[in-house]
């Protein structure tokens, strides 16, 4: 606590999550590489860095930003379960150390166990994904036990008003409307693709689909259970590395010419386009010149398939990633200046 009337110096307070969200790029791009690939983990890292919901959250001081760090960590640790038995001990102690914690950073942290021990089931190891959950449980009451040790009617008061938040089922579906980042909303198209890109991978993917679809069912139990309408989205931190995830599959798809992206891809870049330029309201006509020379490109080489093939194509789409990549950091950087 500050124990001195000077104000808190937020660019000191605010060091730790920088590192805690490098640690998250790194630990969300080594978990791509296992599992997807190095040309996904690539696009995986820099779609991360520069999306503007996760660099806009990592600035604020919340227990979720280290919690989706740790389950990153820990979605890598598992995918090196495989190796030999001395260095399974020591992955395995890891996992059981981060389901400890977890919970006990924040209650909602449960979900980090939870999300382990599903995976550990389907890979056939089932005493050892009953042992993190029950972890897991351990973590949950060693949290409840400290609060009642320092004040057991404050800590009950708290569950108490905790629970009497409002809620509704609709929360889960925000993830597609513009997301809360601290008291302000922002138009983040790129985000919204990169769920539907995340969760289209989780479904149709079947090397894919443990990995994608366990985090996103437990956080999906999450919103409709006990995640609260709040102001600053903390409880979806936790999935903006799997958002990640699915504009890294996103841009790959559409670097192997599958073109279906571009429906979903285009608009989002436009979107971008409109926000970056908002302090410059763009005039009708080159409006429309921008719609016709972002679409273009993509009924030229839908039409003529052999075009695909060529350079041409690669260039266009890696032009794209590029002027994404690029706007969304000055977009981004354009609103922490103002806040």
């Amino acid at each position: 606590c500050n124990t001195t009337e000077e104000p808190f110096d937020w660019a000191v307070l605010r060091l730790p999550m920088l590192a805690i969200s490098l640690l998250t790029s790194c630990f969300t791009s080594l978990f791509v590489n296992q599992v997807f690939g190095k040309r996904q983990a690539y696009l995986t890292a820099l779609s991360f860095m520069v999306l503007p919901v996760a660099v806009l959250s990592a600035r604020i001081i919340a227990a979720e930003n280290l919690l989706a760090m740790l389950l990153m960590l820990g979605l890598w640790l598992l995918t090196l379960v495989k190796g030999k038995a001395e260095k399974q001990k020591k992955i395995l102690f890891l996992l059981g150390v981060i389901s400890v914690a977890a919970p006990l950073l924040k209650l909602s942290g449960f979900a980090l166990p939870l999300i382990f021990a599903g995976l550990l089931w389907r890979m056939k190891k089932p005493l050892l994904a009953v042992s993190l959950g029950i972890l897991g449980l351990v973590g949950i009451g060693t949290s409840i036990g400290y609060g009642c040790h320092y004040d057991c009617q404050l800590m009950q008061s708290l569950l108490a008003k905790h629970s009497q938040r409002p809620q509704t089922f609709w929360y889960f579906f925000t993830l597609f409307e513009t997301p809360d980042i601290g008291y302000f909303a922002i138009k983040d198209s790129f985000a919204v693709l990169g769920i539907i890109g995340s969760i289209t991978l989780a479904i149709s993917n079947r090397k894919a689909q443990d990995w994608l679809f366990i985090p996103w069912a437990v956080f999906g139990l999450i919103f409709v259970t006990v995640a609260p309408i709040e102001l600053y989205g903390w409880y979806k931190y936790l999935s903006f590395p799997l958002v990640a995830i699915g504009l890294g599959y996103v841009w790959n798809a559409f670097w192997e010419r599958k073109l279906g992206w571009g429906l979903l891809l285009l608009p989002a870049i436009l979107v971008l386009i409109e926000n970056f330029f908002q302090a410059q309201p763009l005039f009708d006509d080159v409006r429309k010149l921008i719609i016709l020379g972002v679409f273009a490109p993509l009924f030229l080489f839908y039409l003529f398939p052999r075009l695909q093939k060529s350079k041409l194509y690669l260039g266009w789409v890696g032009t794209l990633f590029v002027f994404s990549v690029i706007t969304q950091a000055l977009w981004t950087l354009s609103i922490i200046a103002k806040f």
